[in-house]
């Protein structure tokens, strides 16, 4: 108002000299005038707007507030109710098949029978099995370094009990007291004559021959005798699994055939069985201990109570207690030592487990518990979670064919082709986040099964093999030693290994930059191969480097080595493996070269994400994996054929090869192997979870990824692949907390597509898109919480067996205490007759003569109690009310 009542008369005063001013006034002045007045007037009454709204009642809107915080916080965003409404739609009917899927199609592998394979458990012919061989170097073979002298001093970290050696390996501790400069030879013969003659001392079978090419010699040693597997068993406060035919002979009811009756586990106690046939049981042989416990006929028709696993634990233990075996292989002290596969146990799992013909079997079934008494638990936790997968996999294939089938049908008909993508990548990034958490609960509910029903605990484990350190003094028993690092060297390399994988992490960066300027951001098949050699490469590389930094860490368990080693792999690798697609789907857009070009479709993120997934996915996962499985055969045929062909005979055939022997020249599958089995399968399940809502055929590529991985690596172990060590492991340890760090991954992954590349939010604020992120986040961990309360984490199966076994073992227990205690003794028993007679008027009062009276403290008695010294607090009052016990 102000300025055009200004500028009124600025022209009224400029017209004043042309003599115009009536006629400026009149068209000027005036209209301006009135115009300024009627601001004034409307600025009143803007005032008194507030006195006015008091006096009137207001209603609110019920979608008021929603709208104004959605125009603050989601500044731009237009909702496409089409959109919405279809995704819903698709979200829904996914999450119905996936409930009827897991809860009545998905079958698990807890049951222990055997009939589905038409094996029967039942005693076998006896095998003449040694459990563990030991090969040693041949003394009467010359080897290039037998003349290398050696310092002896290198020999103490290979100590375990400087005690023990003294008298368990004689020779081999006369060598380290003369001290100075040794020949390998000399040591390798000393060690391999106090082997043969100490283990016999320990209860073991021990056979020794050379091998066919006369260059090795190898010791088979065997628990033969049983009474030497209950001396270790009480020795070690073994726990062994009770019979099912005891439970019923206790009288109790419990369906043998339930997964949920499976027996309690209890320390071993031989004499259990007499005891309970003294407290009455029925129909009870004390002296057999079938009755008593399971027992396992892999190479015994009677059974035994011990597992071949449990016989080669003692075995190892043994070992582990004079030197460190694994420390002597990698020095060339000894050739090498492993486990030594049942065949006739392996002939079973060949035909139920082991054959390439079970890949067209898509139930996955497998024979989980029977893998566990031949391999251990982390192995067969390995293969468990591989099939149990393969099975999750399978329920989510069916949304993924009818995603692509939408995909492609729109594509080729050209019909409302942008508009079905978005509903397409919405709906199926929903359906996947679900799937994801409810298959994470649902293999919880599994571990929790096996490592109840295992009865696997969180207990001490023993000192790995490959432990470096001094003797001196055990923390537990100061009359012993044990082996002990240095922590302040172990702490510093932890932090050079932490730096090392940091540093080949950014490598991996940089190469990214690399290959997109290489190409010109145009991602075609050649680009996609080269990433994948690239990948490959860097893995290759990275491998070994990762088990070196772990070794130099000096971890003292298994357990922490492995998780160390597994943490390492899955650092680098998901940079290796996932930071190309993550590249083009969050940060290309914004690069001054813009998005990858692909083809026709020009600079498209999602369609050259698409490209290099499909292709990388599938020479990187798929070819590879079987590649590698067929590559471990290979080199098993090929060291046999080598042999053969040094070895032959006068009359031109090779030497025959014992079935043990020939297993020195199988792959092995230790942690490493295992480590990279189950890195490898933990990185295709990523692609699934952080990129199958862009590129749905990735979940078909997985899913045969999981189906050749899973039968490939049973034939390999089961064909060509030497017997692991047993380890007792709870779950698939470190594997689930990375597993759970990719489900959140994926679900930042699916909300970063949404916003950086849908329709909806182009051209919208940061805000915007940074509000919804928020939003698709909190909204996806909340539905996970609504599926924990859906898969608790022990399912009733297991609370039912945990309750069975409960049940069982209070009831073996009352049968233990049921024999009266000692009669106590009656102190003045004649008063106590007064009590039973109803006399209790002739109760006397207790008396200052009675031997139990103590006098209540009064004056007249404090001089009594001058001579108890009272100590003084530090401010020299007397402490009162001290209780002593």
């Amino acid at each position: 108002a102000a300025f055009l009542q200004q500028r009124a008369q600025h022209k009224l005063a400029s017209s004043q000299a042309s003599g115009a001013r009536t006629l400026m006034q009149l068209l000027v002045w005036d209209p301006v005038t009135d115009q300024v007045e009627k601001i004034r007037q409307d600025v009143e009454d803007m005032k008194n707007i507030p006195k006015r709204a008091a006096s009137i009642p207001y209603v609110v809107r019920p979608d008021e507030d929603y709208w104004r915080y959605r125009r603050i916080w989601l500044p731009g965003w237009h909702m496409q109710e089409e959109i919405m409404m279809f995704a819903a739609i698709g979200f829904g009917a996914a999450v119905v098949w996936l409930q009827i899927y897991f809860l009545l199609i998905y079958k698990d592998d807890r049951s222990e029978s055997l009939t589905r394979w038409n094996i029967s458990d039942a005693a076998g012919p006896p095998t003449d099995t040694p459990d563990l061989v030991v090969v040693f170097h041949h003394p009467e073979y010359s080897y290039g370094d037998d003349e290398d002298e050696v310092e002896m001093e290198f020999l103490d970290h290979l100590y375990s009990h400087k005690k023990l050696i003294k008298t368990a390996f004689p020779r081999l501790h006369s060598l380290v007291a003369k001290g100075g400069m040794t020949t390998r030879k000399t040591i390798r013969t000393a060690l391999l004559q106090d082997t043969v003659e100490y283990l016999p001392t320990r209860g073991f079978d021990v056979q020794a021959f050379a091998s066919c090419d006369s260059d090795e010699m190898f010791v088979r040693i065997t628990i033969g005798n049983e009474d030497v597997v209950q001396h270790y068993f009480r020795a070690h406060s073994q726990q062994v699994q009770l019979s099912k035919g005891l439970i019923k002979k206790l009288g109790i009811a419990q369906d043998p055939t339930e997964s949920s009756s499976a027996p309690p586990w209890i320390v071993f106690d031989p004499a259990l069985g007499q005891t309970l046939s003294e407290e009455g049981v029925k129909d009870l042989n004390p002296t057999e201990l079938g009755d008593v416990y399971r027992t396992y006929h892999g190479t015994r028709p009677e059974g035994s109570v011990a597992r071949s696993i449990d016989r080669i634990a003692i075995v190892e233990h043994e070992l582990g207690k004079i030197f460190n075996v694994e420390g002597a292989v990698d020095e060339g002290l000894v050739v090498d030592w492993y486990p030594v596969h049942n065949r006739r146990r392996m002939t079973e799992l060949k035909h139920m487990w082991g054959r390439w013909g079970l890949v067209w079997d898509f139930s996955f079934a497998q024979p989980i518990h029977h893998l566990r008494h031949y391999f251990g638990s982390r192995v067969a936790f390995v293969f468990a979670w591989t099939g149990f997968y393969a099975k999750a996999l399978t329920a989510l294939l069916v949304p993924a064919l009818v995603c692509l089938g939408f995909m492609v049908g729109t594509w080729a008909l050209d019909y409302h082709k942008n508009l079905t993508l978005e509903i397409l990548q919405l709906g199926f990034a929903a359906v996947i986040i679900v799937w994801a958490r409810m298959a994470y609960l649902r293999w919880g509910q599994e571990c929790r099964y096996f490592c109840t029903a295992w009865n696997l605990t969180d207990s001490v484990p023993p000192t790995r093999p490959g432990y470096r350190g001094e003797l001196v003094v055990s923390e537990l028993n100061a009359n012993d030693t044990e082996l002990r690092g240095n922590p302040y060297k172990a702490m510093g390399y932890r932090y050079i290994s932490a730096a090392i994988t940091l540093f080949f992490c950014a490598l991996v960066m940089v190469s990214i930059y690399v290959w997109i300027t290489l190409f010109d951001g145009k991602i075609g098949i050649a680009a996609s191969i080269c990433l994948s050699a690239s990948i490959k490469i860097f893995e290759v590389i990275f491998r070994p480097v990762a088990v070196w930094t772990t070794n130099l860490e000096n971890h003292r368990y298994e357990s922490d080595y492995t998780d160390a080693l597994i943490w390492k792999n899955v650092a680098f690798e998901s940079i290796n493996y996932y930071y190309p697609f993550i590249y083009i789907m969050v940060f290309a857009k914004f690069t001054d070269a813009g998005c990858p070009s692909v083809g026709q479709y020009g600079q498209d993120c999602i369609w050259a994400l698409r490209r290099s997934l499909m292709i990388t996915v599938f020479i990187l996962v798929g070819c590879f994996r079987v590649f590698e499985v067929f590559k471990l055969w290979a080199v098993a045929r090929l060291k046999l054929k080598l042999e053969d062909w040094n070895a032959e005979t006068e009359d031109g055939g090779p030497p025959p090869r014992a079935f043990m022997e020939e297993q020195a020249k199988y792959s092995k599958f230790e942690i490493q192997d295992q480590v990279e089995t189950m890195l490898q399968l933990v990185l295709s399940l990523g692609y699934v979870v952080l990129f199958g809502a862009v590129a749905p055929v990735v979940v078909v590529i997985i899913w045969a990824v999981f189906v050749l991985q899973l039968r490939g690596s049973a034939w390999l172990l089961s064909h060509s692949c030497r017997r692991t060590f047993p380890e007792d492991k709870m779950g698939e340890g470190a594997w689930r907390r990375a597993v759970e760090l990719i489900l959140v991954l994926g679900v930042v992954s699916s909300a970063l597509v949404l916003v950086i590349h849908g329709e909806a939010f182009k051209g919208t604020y940061l805000l915007t898109k940074i509000t919804f992120t928020f939003i698709f986040v909190v909204a996806a961990f909340i539905s996970w919480q609504v599926l924990a309360q859906e898969f608790p984490e022990k399912d009733q199966q297991t609370q039912l067996m945990l309750r069975k076994r409960d049940y069982v073992m209070r009831t073996v227990s009352k049968l233990g205490y049921t024999v009266s205690p000692p009669m106590g003794t009656q102190r003045e028993a004649e008063n106590l007759q007064r009590i039973a007679g109803a006399q209790f008027a002739e109760v006397p009062r207790l008396n200052p003569a009675h031997p139990g009276w103590t006098a209540v403290d009064t004056a007249e008695n404090q001089e009594e109690n001058e001579h108890i010294n009272v100590p003084e607090d530090e401010e020299g009052g007397e402490l009162h009310q001290r209780i002593i016990p």
